[in-house]
């Protein structure tokens, strides 16, 4: 269970000293709450089709090497 910062420093305040991971822990079990922990973002794969569109400017885009352009 990971400690919330704030709860920490609430306790911290109130008790005008700092306490141990597992005491912490403990008052926060008793109390009934828990920290709040946001998933990792990972991107994903499009699984949609890539739509080729009109050259509506006319650029020329292939190339003979690479790095070319």
């Amino acid at each position: 269970m990971p400690i919330d910062k704030t709860f920490k420093k609430i306790i911290i305040k109130l008790f005008e000293t700092s306490f141990y991971l597992k005491r912490v822990q403990r008052f926060m079990k008793q109390a009934g709450i828990q920290s709040i922990a946001k998933k990792k973002f990972r991107p994903h794969t499009s699984s949609a089709s890539v739509v080729e569109r009109e050259n509506l400017l006319e650029w020329d885009f292939t190339t003979k090497m690479i790095n070319e352009k």
